[in-house]
């Protein structure tokens, strides 16, 4: 059953990274407007998350344990507030997630190809330096901008007139006042989110990129175990056609996905939500809700942060730290 929870929460992330003047045709609106908007190079964005998940009935019924997991993972809520600048190579993000009564706050810093990382519970900054990844970053992001237009090719695709509304001259509240969009509706139904799916997973698996990280983790996940690459293949092989046979017990209902669009044809808010429930049987009654809402402002301005002073007292390398043991065990 947990498993069935991990893999709809996997498709929500999945649904979100792929809707990461106006014209006549909203579809043709749309998708130019998610093209300008994915290269904004400065800008201020607010994420708020709100996610319902009953983890079934026989969870809810078992044991204290069991029960208690249910509790805590039955609503779970978030608000992140990012400041980026990809000329600049900076970042700052402030994050709040609550579940079970329990709230919960993180913060992450990059600047100067140094990441610093707050992260609950934990005494210390995570530091990671990134200027030992640029090789691998620059053939990374040649291979992202590639997968990201064959993605895209596959939402053209599936935006038929029948989906796809809009709406002109529509008010909507900012930060920095009341701002007239063009809004977008997009309406799937649960065969349209599962050809979609479908058709993500071989086009990001086919990637050579993509795929050699994915085997790199299965390696690591096996703690190499010796395996060759014919077997890490057959086991990649092995976990899609899984997932695709996963897909075909997960139900979507309600998905709806809107875009506010400003004068400029930049997308100012977006808002997705939807269901899934399992149908396999092996979790009875459960399922997930979810509501998403990201907020983009200052689109162009410079950005402003100060980066936490780090030294040995205050600050851990990652690269120090014991990822194959509890994260726990390094809190004094």
């Amino acid at each position: 059953m947990r498993k069935k929870v991990a893999l709809i929460i996997s498709l929500i992330m999945i649904s979100v990274i792929a809707f990461a003047g106006c014209s006549k045709d909203p579809a043709k609106t749309l998708i130019n407007s998610i093209e300008k908007t994915a290269a904004i190079d400065k800008c201020t964005e607010t994420i708020d998350f709100d996610m319902k998940i009953n983890v079934g009935e026989d969870l809810k019924t078992g044991d204290e344990m069991d029960a208690q997991i249910a509790a805590l993972f039955s609503n779970i809520k978030g608000t992140f507030n990012v400041k980026s600048d990809r000329t600049g190579k900076a970042m700052y993000c402030d994050g709040n997630i609550g579940m079970g009564g329990i709230s919960a706050n993180t913060k992450m810093y990059m600047k100067d190809n140094k990441i610093a990382m707050q992260i609950p519970t934990f005494p210390k900054y995570l530091v990671v330096d990134m200027s030992k990844y640029e090789k691998d970053k620059e053939q990374d992001s040649k291979a992202q901008a590639e997968l990201s237009k064959k993605i895209l090719d596959i939402l053209k695709k599936s935006l038929s007139k029948d989906k796809v509304t809009l709406t002109d001259n529509k008010k909507i509240n900012t930060i920095n006042g009341d701002v007239n969009v063009s809004e977008i509706t997009v309406k799937y139904t649960d065969e349209d989110i599962k050809n979609i799916m479908s058709q993500f997973t071989d086009v990001v698996y086919s990637d050579n990129t993509f795929k050699s990280h994915a085997i790199d983790n299965l390696k690591k996940s096996k703690n190499g175990q010796g395996l060759s690459e014919a077997d890490l293949n057959k086991m990649l092989e092995d976990e899609i056609k899984k997932f695709k046979d996963e897909l075909k017990n997960v139900e979507f209902k309600d998905f709806v996905y809107t875009a506010d669009i400003d004068k400029n044809s930049y997308i100012i808010q977006q808002k997705i939500s939807f269901k899934a429930n399992d149908l396999s049987g092996e979790a009875k009654g459960s399922g997930i809700e979810v509501n998403m809402t990201t907020k983009a402002t200052d689109i162009g301005k410079d950005i402003n942060f100060e980066m936490p002073k780090l030294d040995e007292t205050n600050s851990m390398n990652i690269d120090d730290l014991n990822l194959n043991g509890d994260l726990n065990s390094n809190i004094n």
